[in-house]
């Protein structure tokens, strides 16, 4: 039964420095929002193009894995630790997930033949309930292709000590991979 997990992008609409980037007074935007890109753009601009801060909302079962409490300061770097587990097939017990520039460790954990996340601030320890192996792969390789596709399709500006041109090589090669699975299936 599929529980609907589900991986959303939100990049950052707010620097203390400058206030709100856009005319919405929102601290994040969704990618699919309007109004993103000129988000992305300006926080890319400010951070001189190494850095896109957001956060990934990861929500199964209508319950909030990671949310706004989660942000990273660079959601390229945050999701190329995700596509790590379905570039591998999700063969390794544990993987850690960087929320880089926050002390909170987040660790997405296998247990048999299904996962969950572990989310630990060092006063507390959050633990998910358990999701099919899948499930996690399917809906990591969406929003990874999601948010990959927003910083293409907003021909968004990253510095070349990025991951950025890794990440599209990734998201081509899981595709791939993909592609023929599916072939072998028929």
């Amino acid at each position: 039964m599929n529980k609907g997990l589900e991986f959303k992008s939100y990049v950052s609409n707010y620097v203390p420095e400058l206030g709100y980037l856009t005319e919405e007074k929102i601290g994040f935007l969704p990618i699919g929002h309007p109004l993103a890109e000129l988000a992305a753009q300006k926080v890319l601009n400010y951070e001189e193009n190494e850095y896109l801060p957001g956060y990934i909302k990861v929500t199964y079962d209508q319950q909030n894995i990671l949310s706004d409490e989660n942000e990273t300061d660079d959601l390229l770097e945050t999701w190329s630790d995700l596509s790590y587990i379905v570039k591998n097939q999700a063969t390794e017990d544990k993987y850690h997930i960087t929320l880089l520039g926050y002390p909170i460790d987040v660790f997405v954990l296998k247990k048999e033949d299904q996962f969950y996340f572990e989310i630990n601030n060092d006063v507390l320890v959050k633990r998910s309930p358990n999701i099919p192996k899948e499930e996690l792969l399917d809906s990591i390789f969406k929003g990874y292709r999601d948010f990959i596709d927003f910083c293409k399709r907003e021909s968004l500006t990253f510095g070349e000590g990025t991951v950025y041109n890794s990440s599209i090589k990734t998201l081509n090669k899981i595709s791939d991979m993909k592609k023929m699975k599916r072939t072998h299936l028929k």
